[in-house]
Order: C-alpha cells, then structure tokens, then sequence
C-alpha cells in the first residue's frame, strides 16, 4: 500500500502517541520484530501504522529510513523516538514512561 508524507501526518496529527514501523517483506528480522511491536503498540494502547518496503521507498527517503526494520514513536505531532532492528522494549517502557510524566 502507497503511503503519502501526508499520511504520515495525518496519522501522527491524529494521536497524541503513535507508531510507524518501516518494514520490509524480504526482512526476516522485520518479520521476527513485527508481531512483538504490534503486541506492544496493543498493551500500550498506541496507535501504529506499518509501512511496507520497498513500495514506499520514496516516502522512506523523505522519513530518513535508510534500511529496515525501523520504529518511530511521534509525541504530540512530532518525531521523539527513531531506533533500528536492535532496540530493547525496556527502553521504550521507559521512554513511555517519560513522556507519561512530561504530559501530565
């Protein structure tokens, strides 16, 4: 599915946290991490939209995503999160946790 810088917008703009996670069908470590960050984007209750690669390569040039797997966290609107294939989700817990503090 073609997804616009647009898009991306609307959908940061729609929700005070969200995700996107670039990810490529040819990526066995996209494949592994894919279901593990859908779980965690569920128990958080943040919304997460995935972008298939290498359909939108040229969204992911304007993103400045230059390999896969890739996970954003947008707060508020704007990019606060970028990290590869080899982040832990214990730092995201705690990330979450900070901007739980920043928000209230």
């Amino acid at each position: 599915m073609k997804i616009t810088p647009e898009d991306i917008r609307h959908f940061t703009a729609g929700h005070p946290l969200a995700f996107i996670y670039f990810k490529g069908d040819q990526c066995s470590i996209c494949r592994q991490l894919g279901p593990e960050i859908a779980a965690f984007a569920k128990k958080h209750k943040i919304p997460l939209l995935e972008v298939d690669m290498p359909s939108n390569t040229e969204l992911a040039a304007s993103e400045m995503v230059l390999s896969v797997p890739v996970i954003k966290l947008y707060f508020e609107g704007k990019e606060f999160f970028k990290e590869g294939a080899y982040f832990r989700f214990s730092e995201l817990e705690k990330l979450l946790e900070k901007i739980k503090t920043l928000s209230s």
